[in-house]
């Protein structure tokens, strides 16, 4: 909508770090895009690898990759049931050792909120492990307020939707205030990216900002601001990231470095149930599997991004039955 009151720490926070502006999210749903963030293993329109321990048990993750090549002490964090979508497993095999979530937390605080315990006290719980934690260390963290029913502790706007997400900034904002005043500041990245995006004010898969998300890094890690206006995917965070550890990432067979010299041809595909949608810098492409049939599309390149999806759903496919 272009405002600019509802997040203002995010706003003040994308100048200050690295901003990929044109990142898409690779899915609809908190299970898929999980796995699209840490394996940088693309989603899939009707099922979630997440729910497929065969195959989430086997698939890389930046946590076990910094735990093996860097010896990073690692610890994940959510509020509700860790055990819902099998996200225990998951995390579990993908390198994390030790799991807070909503069962660490007493009763009071576990119905905070309808999925559990809300956001600014699990903000609390990743403070305080950045005390305790032996360094280096890897923090993975899912905040849960910024989802329906909206039910935050304060009352910002009438929109039930912008208060939530104004809620959650505000945690954020207090988070890496507090970050910034001590000593881990300068050797800390913080990496922020949504999990999926909205329907909200009538948006919808014809619109490609339904799947347009935020992905900042902040901290005093980063040498100096940038803004990256590449059209990306969520699951290019894992080469991204790596690449700029120098750490090796052939294993994230479809996570692309962002920030390479070999990034040459810039788009993002997503997936939802019924269809997907891809997008480069001059074209978008909304196709519908029940229809058999384009629901949207614009741009020169539209043919050859059709073209693309399949190639890439294919051999998303191929390689999700292979292992």
């Amino acid at each position: 909508s272009g405002r600019t009151d509802v997040t203002p720490n995010r706003n003040r926070l994308a100048h200050e770090g690295i901003y990929f502006s044109n990142c898409y999210a690779n899915s609809w749903r908190t299970d898929r895009g999980t796995v699209c963030t840490w394996s940088g293993y693309p989603s899939f329109p009707t099922m979630s690898v997440m729910k497929m321990p065969v195959k989430s048990n086997t698939v890389p993750n930046i946590a076990r990759t910094l735990q093996q090549e860097r010896g990073y002490e690692t610890h994940y964090i959510y509020g509700g049931d860790i055990n819902f979508t099998n996200m225990r497993s998951y995390l579990v095999a993908g390198g994390f050792q030790n799991l807070t979530w909503k069962k660490n937390y007493t009763v009071e605080e576990q119905n905070t909120a309808k999925w559990g315990v809300r956001d600014d006290i699990t903000f609390e719980t990743l403070r305080q492990l950045t005390t305790t934690m032996r360094q280096p260390f890897l923090i993975g963290y899912s905040t849960l307020s910024s989802h329906v029913p909206w039910d935050v502790p304060i009352q910002h706007f009438d929109d039930e939707v912008l208060n939530a997400f104004y809620y959650v900034d505000q945690c954020v904002g207090n988070f890496i205030d507090g970050l910034r005043k001590t000593d881990l500041w300068d050797h800390t990245l913080v990496v922020m990216l949504p999990d999926h995006g909205i329907v909200h004010n009538g948006l919808n898969e014809s619109n490609p900002l339904l799947n347009h998300i935020p992905m900042i890094w902040v901290g005093g890690a980063v040498k100096e601001a940038r803004q990256i206006d590449l059209i990306c995917n969520q699951t290019d965070l894992a080469a991204t990231l790596l690449g700029q550890l120098g750490l090796n990432h052939d294993d994230y067979t479809f996570s692309r470095d962002v920030l390479s010299t070999t990034y040459l041809h810039p788009f993002a595909i997503h997936t939802y149930d019924d269809g997907y949608t891809m997008i480069d810098s001059t074209s978008y492409v909304n196709y519908d599997f029940i229809s058999d049939r384009e629901v949207t599309s614009y741009g020169a390149n539209k043919d050859m991004l059709m073209q693309r999806a399949k190639a890439i759903l294919q051999a998303a496919t191929k390689d999700l039955k292979e292992r």
